[in-house]
C-alpha cells in the first residue's frame, strides 16, 4: 500500500471518530435537555397549584391568609365574629363555658344583620300618656295636623319565630341547646319570649354613644386536622355615656376588654392586642366558633 492510501485511510477513520464523538455529544446534549424540560415543568405545576398563596409555617400550621380557596370560609367565620365586641375579652371566650344570655345577644345581633322583615303586632300601653308599653318597649309618636307630636299609646314590635333564634344558633355554635325563656337586650333593642316567638322592639335608655371594635385580621392558619385560626390585631373604642366622663380630658376611651367593669384599661396605640378566634372543623365539612383567646407574648 502506497502513502498516499495510508493517509487517506488515516483520513477516514479520524472521521468515523469524529462523527461517533458527536452523536455520543447530541445525545447527552438532547437527555439534559429533556430532564432539564420535564423538571421546569415539574416547578411550573407546582406552582400553578399552589395559586391559592397557602403556606408552610411552624408547629404544622398553614397560612391561608389569602389563599383563594378559603376566602369565602374565612369572610363567612368573620360574620359571626362581625365585630361583634362580646368576643374579645382577655379572660378567653370559650363556646363551651358561654353563658345562655351571652349566647342569645350574639344571636339576636347577627339576626338584626340579615334585616329581615318580620311580622308585626301592636300593643297598647297601660297608661294614656305613658312613654312605655308593657315589657318597657318605647311608645311611638304620631303627628298632629299641625306638625306637633303627641304619643300614640302604643308600640309596635317584630314577632321573631324561636326557629329561627335555633337556626342562627346552629349555623353558628351548633353546641348544645339554647334557652329561649330568657329576656335578650341588646342596646336600645330588646326581646321578650311569648309562647313560640320572640317580641323584639325598641326600648328607652339614657347610655348615649356605643362599644365598637377597632380590630382588623392580620393571619389566617389552617392546622392538621383542617380547624381554622383567624388572628385580629386591635382595641375597642368605648363612647358611652355611662363610661365615658366629659371632664376628663380623653375624646374616647380605650378598652381591653369588653368587659369594661372588670379590665378598663387606657391603651396607648402602640399596645394594640390580637386576638385568635378558633372555629372547629365537623364530621359534615362545617365550620363553627369554638373559642377566643388572647395571644400570648
Amino acid at each position: 500500500m502506497n502513502e498516499n492510501s495510508c493517509l487517506v485511510d488515516n483520513k477516514g477513520k479520524s472521521s468515523f471518530k469524529y462523527i461517533i464523538f458527536f452523536v455520543i455529544f447530541f445525545t447527552i446534549g438532547v437527555s439534559l435537555g429533556v430532564i432539564t424540560t420535564r423538571h421546569f415543568l415539574k416547578d411550573k405545576n407546582n406552582d400553578s397549584s399552589n395559586n391559592d398563596n397557602t403556606s408552610e409555617i411552624n408547629d404544622g400550621y398553614t397560612d391561608i391568609t389569602n389563599s383563594l380557596d378559603y376566602k369565602n370560609t374565612i369572610e363567612k367565620l368573620m360574620k359571626t365574629i362581625g365585630g361583634n365586641v362580646e368576643f374579645y375579652d382577655t379572660r378567653g371566650m370559650y363556646i363551651s363555658t358561654m353563658p345562655n344570655d351571652l349566647k342569645l345577644k350574639l344571636v339576636y345581633k347577627n339576626i338584626l344583620k340579615t334585616n329581615t322583615q318580620f311580622e308585626t303586632e301592636t300593643l297598647n300601653s297601660s297608661q294614656w300618656g305613658s312613654t312605655t308599653c308593657d315589657d318597657g318597649f318605647t311608645v311611638y309618636s304620631l303627628q298632629n295636623d299641625d306638625g306637633s307630636e303627641y304619643l300614640s299609646g302604643m308600640c309596635t314590635v317584630n314577632k321573631v319565630p324561636f326557629t329561627l333564634f335555633r337556626e342562627t344558633y346552629s349555623s353558628m355554635f351548633n353546641v348544645g341547646e339554647l334557652d329561649l325563656t330568657q329576656e335578650v337586650v341588646v342596646g336600645d333593642k330588646k326581646c321578650v319570649p311569648r309562647e313560640d316567638t320572640y317580641l323584639c322592639g325598641d326600648i328607652i335608655t339614657d347610655v348615649k354613644g356605643e362599644l365598637s371594635s377597632k380590630f382588623n385580621v392580620i393571619k389566617v392558619t389552617l392546622d392538621d386536622e383542617k380547624n381554622i385560626r383567624i388572628y385580629e390585631k386591635g382595641y375597642l373604642v368605648d363612647t358611652r355615656s355611662n363610661i365615658v366622663n366629659p371632664d376628663d380630658g380623653f375624646d374616647n376611651y380605650y378598652l381591653h376588654s369588653y368587659d369594661s367593669n372588670l379590665y378598663y384599661y387606657e391603651l396607648k396605640s402602640s399596645e394594640n392586642l390580637t386576638f385568635i378566634h378558633k372555629f372547629k372543623l365537623d364530621g359534615n365539612n362545617n365550620y363553627y366558633y369554638e373559642s377566643t383567646e388572647l395571644e400570648k407574648k
